[in-house]
């Protein structure tokens, strides 16, 4: 199979957003109507929470902004440390 390019992955991602907003609006059209139990739509919200929540946290952009966060934490107690009274 060959590589996809970069704007057709770009395009292909576009769809896949479109077609799972479409398939999520659907199911809300249909929870509202009472078509559907409101547990199956709240378990897959939650689901797709979840999921974004746990990629989040694992990504480089976070763990770098949390590297530094600390980094900078660390910076401030070792420049206070010496000039405590005890």
């Amino acid at each position: 199979m060959p590589e996809r390019s970069p704007p057709s992955a770009y395009v292909e991602q576009w769809f896949d957003s479109w077609r799972s907003a479409s398939a999520l609006g659907w199911e809300c059209l249909e929870t509202l109507c009472g078509l559907r139990p409101p547990q199956r739509l709240r378990s897959r919200l939650l689901d797709e929470a979840r999921q974004t929540a746990a990629e989040y946290l694992r990504s480089p952009a976070f763990l770098e902004l949390m590297r530094m966060n600390l980094s900078a934490m660390s910076i401030h107690s070792r420049l206070i440390s010496p000039f405590r009274i005890h």
